[in-house]
């Protein structure tokens, strides 16, 4: 799609909004270059100002899926019962399918078939091979993420992906043409554009609204205008209502948010990622093992290990997800592993210190695990010496950011395990009064954890 292709169909997008009740500001403009679209403004924005009133007969909801498919309501039964959190977007991508959606997308301007929501399916982008749920199956980016907490999210999103597609087969074939080409666009346009609205003022369903979704995720400074559903004088006469929140100087990007979320997810969910996000990475605990010849205080810590896994015992490990303050969730459960192997008196609820040769040891598996991380973790610099093509101008550099974010954070997990394993020695324990690295809200908890550490080696009266 060229960038006057582009503004041929958003154009035609705004005119079917206007002519159906519905108000976008006039101050503000939709640019598509280089493979990015964001909504920008043209003129100072002030905070207020009603950015953008979409009326409520122009929104794709689940419940008008539900109602208009012939196989929806069965399709719904179907969907809570094996994937719930998913049930709304499945919805939603049956009927995409059913109006062809990504056929209409692909079109020629005004050329996009029949359907009441084709000014809206022609404004969708076309290019979905930037999400890494959608790279071909052969393509070398899955290689270059082996050994990756983003390799472990992607395949996961796969075989979701895989279970709805045969559900929704399942239920469809019968009804409307259904291929996974087609399928995996209308799950992502779904994915990644769906919001959450109480429309009934009570539950909140799926819906996508027309042109709100072309502004842009941000966060912090960055986020700009905020909406919410507006219930009317009828049950079909709200309207989803966008407002400036901020001052969005002329020129300046308009910006709204997608809620919290991690670095890896956004680009698994959306494409793309930047650095206000949060790293996150995966560590692969082992589990302990207890016998009929364990002591009383080792069948505890046992029970206590999987207690704070959150499973019930016999997995041989588990993995946890773990984000830059996940250290406080990762130290008690190898506290308690620690425990199973110990010759220890007294029980513990392993959520904090209370021995220096099981933290020792509690630290020590910890920095192994981050080790072993490291070590698994593959190298970028084969990706940045790469010449990218089409889509892969904006997958790659996203893929890059997020394995070296991931880098980072084991690294500092590695410091903060070093740092404890010295502050448990003696020599050495009184000599470490500050932390030169680790900063903002990571350091406090940090130091009080430092803290409990040296109190240990004071003697209890």
């Amino acid at each position: 799609m060229s960038s006057s292709d582009g503004s041929r169909r958003v154009a035609a997008l705004e005119s079917w909004i206007r002519s159906h009740g519905g108000s976008i500001c006039e101050a503000a403009s939709v640019l598509d270059a280089d493979g990015y679209r964001g909504v920008f403004a043209r003129e100072a924005l002030w905070p207020d100002i009603d950015f953008c009133r979409i009326p409520q007969k122009l929104l794709i909801t689940e419940r008008l899926a539900e109602g208009s498919l012939t196989f929806g309501q069965a399709l719904r039964q179907s969907a809570e019962e094996l994937m719930p959190s998913a049930a709304g977007l499945l919805l939603l991508t049956a009927l995409l399918l059913r109006d062809s959606a990504a056929e209409s997308a692909r079109a020629a301007p005004g050329a996009g078939g029949e359907s009441f929501f084709a000014p809206y399916y022609q404004a969708l982008p076309t290019e979905v091979r930037q999400m890494p749920s959608c790279w071909p199956a052969d393509h070398w980016l899955h290689a270059a993420i082996r050994g990756s907490h983003l390799e472990r999210l992607v395949k996961a999103k796969r075989h979701s992906l895989g279970l709805e597609f045969s559900l929704l087969q399942s239920h469809a074939a019968e009804h409307i043409p259904i291929c996974w080409e087609d399928f995996l666009w209308c799950r992502c346009m779904v994915a990644s554009r769906a919001y959450s609205l109480p429309l009934d003022g009570v539950t909140s369903q799926r819906c996508m609204v027309p042109f709100a979704d072309l502004l842009n995720h941000g966060q912090g400074e960055e986020l700009s205008a905020r909406y919410a559903f507006q219930p009317g004088s009828s049950a079909d006469d709200g309207y989803v209502l966008m407002r400036i929140t901020k001052p969005v100087a002329d020129g300046r990007e308009v910006f709204q948010t997608y809620g919290e979320k991690n670095m890896p997810t956004l680009f698994v969910d959306y494409g793309f990622c930047f650095q206000q996000a949060c790293a996150v990475t995966s560590l692969q605990i082992t589990a302990p093992i207890c016998s009929e010849g364990s002591t009383a205080v080792q069948k505890e810590a046992y029970r206590k290990f999987w207690q704070l896994a959150g499973g019930p015992p016999g997995r041989k490990a588990i993995t946890v997800e773990v984000d830059a303050s996940g250290w406080r969730r990762v130290l008690p459960m190898l506290r308690a592993a620690a425990a199973c192997n110990a010759e220890q008196e007294g029980a513990s609820d392993y959520l904090d210190p209370t021995d220096v040769g099981l933290e020792t040891l509690t630290c020590r598996s910890f920095r192994e695990l981050c080790e072993h991380g490291l070590n698994r973790l593959p190298s970028s610099e084969e990706m940045r010496r790469r010449e990218l093509r089409d889509w892969e101008v904006q997958a790659v550099p996203a893929c890059v950011q997020v394995l070296e974010e991931e880098r980072a954070l084991l690294q500092l997990f590695v410091s903060l395990a070093d740092q404890a394993i010295s502050c448990l020695q003696p020599a050495t324990s009184a000599k470490m009064q500050e932390l030169p690295m680790a900063a903002g809200s990571l350091q406090e908890p940090f130091a009080e954890y430092l803290a409990q550490l040296r109190s240990l080696h004071c003697p209890r009266t």
